[in-house]
């Protein structure tokens, strides 16, 4: 039975006894008042719980923002501030480019003994980097000396020829051409022997 249809039927009921004339007690008038004053203070309760709902729901679909803003809330923790590095991840495919990019190319060649730098690391003018086996170009610049001392002996041979040449063509005991064949081969041996100051140079290396 609903709300308004019992408390009806109590008034009429009250409006019967009285008509009758029946003696009411005062215990059931008083516990009667009791079961009235709560069924209306639920029914308040009731509308008012129902105006405050429709009142929200309301409020929500007519403000998108408010309900997007109640939707997207966040949760801030608070927490001690501290000084460090922060930490940058990116996670993407690309391509790193350097700063300024610097080729080294090597004079010699060989086997690498030492390694004296780690990736990235600044270097300065005359640091060492590598160390390269030093055994074939010892052995080019032993070579390189040997022929030297070699054209410096021939050399010296056509120099002391060539004073020999001198003294008898003085004396007429020797041709004009003789004497002029033998500067040139003297000429020809000091150029063999500059060659080989050049190529033990190389050899040697800057000083």
């Amino acid at each position: 039975m609903k709300v308004g249809k019992l408390t009806t039927y109590l008034e009429d009921t009250e409006e019967k006894i009285s008509e009758v004339g029946i003696a009411q007690p005062a215990v059931v008038r008083e516990g009667g008042s009791k079961a009235k004053r709560m069924w209306a203070i639920c029914l308040v309760a009731i509308l008012v719980l129902g105006v405050t709902f429709a009142m929200r729901s309301g409020k929500h679909k007519g403000d998108p923002a408010a309900a997007s803003e109640a939707n997207n809330s966040v949760i801030i923790h608070a927490g001690t501030a501290y000084r460090g590095d922060m930490g940058v991840y990116i996670n993407a495919l690309g391509t790193v480019t350097p700063v300024s990019t610097i080729n080294i190319f090597s004079q010699v060649s060989g086997q690498v003994l030492a390694v004296h730098y780690r990736e990235g690391q600044i270097i300065n003018k005359g640091d060492p980097l590598i160390d390269i086996d030093p055994s074939p170009y010892r052995a080019q610049l032993q070579q390189a000396e040997g022929l030297l001392d070699h054209d410096r002996g021939v050399l010296r041979q056509a120099e002391i020829d060539l004073a020999r040449y001198r003294e008898a063509f003085a004396s007429n005991a020797v041709a004009k051409q003789i004497l002029d064949d033998q500067e040139q081969v003297v000429i020809q041996d000091q150029g063999a022997v500059k060659f080989d100051l050049g190529q033990v140079q190389v050899c040697r290396g800057p000083a």
